[in-house]
């Protein structure tokens, strides 16, 4: 950084409540029967546009009605679980695409750490192949989580962290992520959500066996869709953004023409897709939200 850029750095970060996501506040918000959100009394005020573009995501996921009240049962679930909504909707979205199991291992791999135990994009990329697929980040992730587990019952907690070692991989990390897949499955079972597993239906598998995990992320983050311009760059469908894959992507060699991601990140010259998963370019006008939000897509070039 030059000293001109410091210089140039505000004396204090805006509030977080100004820089974030509104979506998950709103989604309580309601919950808590407090309908006109726009006039609620935050203590640092957001900007009116941010609460009116958690409120349009809300509701194309299928959480609020026109009117803006909570949809029952969906928007109630979503409400319950103590995820970010469009993770929510992903999980809740998995028991009609039989996944529930493999969904509610992304949700929980995507709410921690990196798994890996390095980051420098060489070592990183040599820990990755032996389970990156080209179906995309989150079922490279949900792969070593498979993984995992086979050698925690197979051989037992001492060669599994072996293994893990071997493979570069944070055992701690992953056994959190057991943990909390495990805490998701009772609060689904408690919501009424039964828990199945895609092995259980290889129909709905496609050729590579997870389309059903992959059609129950785009249930979730179809807001986040993107199409390839060339190379690794995409504009976002919904907003026209101009967006990098990660070099760190399990999909950074060969970008698909659509992917949808879990968040972006910043840096001084572009943004970032992180968490992308390769998806089929008609899943998004199929299983888009209750409105026509992504409409759009549909007119797209192919």
């Amino acid at each position: 950084m030059t000293e001109a850029s410091y210089h140039g750095l505000p004396a204090h970060n805006p509030p977080e409540m100004q820089r974030c996501s509104l979506a998950a506040v709103t989604l309580q918000l309601k919950a808590l029967g407090i309908q006109n959100v726009l006039r609620f009394d935050f203590l640092s005020p957001p900007p009116p546009e941010s609460l009116s573009r958690a409120l349009e995501l809300l509701f194309a996921l299928g959480a609020l009605t026109e009117a803006g009240e909570l949809t029952q049962p969906i928007g109630d679930r979503m409400a319950r679980l103590p995820l970010e909504p469009q993770l929510a909707a992903m999980l809740l979205a998995a028991e009609e695409e039989a996944c529930v199991e493999e969904a509610a291992a992304v949700a929980a791999l995507l709410s921690v750490q990196s798994v890996f135990t390095v980051s420098r994009a060489k070592e990183l990329e040599a820990a990755r192949a032996p389970f990156a697929v080209y179906e995309g980040d989150s079922v490279t992730l949900l792969n070593v989580h498979r993984r995992f587990l086979r050698q925690l019952k197979r051989h037992g907690s001492a060669r599994a962290g072996s293994w893990c070692r071997r493979h570069r991989l944070n055992e701690r990390v992953l056994e959190r992520c057991s943990h909390v897949k495990a805490q998701l499955l009772r609060q689904l079972a408690r919501l009424g959500v039964a828990s199945c597993s895609a092995a259980e239906r290889p129909d709905l598998g496609g050729t590579t066996g997870t389309d059903g995990v992959r059609r129950a992320i785009v249930r979730g983050y179809f807001v986040s869709a993107a199409q390839v311009i060339t190379g690794g760059e995409y504009t976002a469908t919904h907003t026209g953004t101009t967006l990098s894959l990660n070099p760190n992507s399990a999909l950074w060699r060969a970008p698909p023409e659509w992917i949808v991601f879990h968040e972006t990140a910043f840096t001084a010259e572009k943004e970032y897709v992180l968490s992308a998963t390769k998806i089929e370019r008609e899943w998004l006008t199929e299983l888009k939200g209750p409105s026509d939000f992504f409409e759009v897509v549909s007119q797209q070039r192919t």
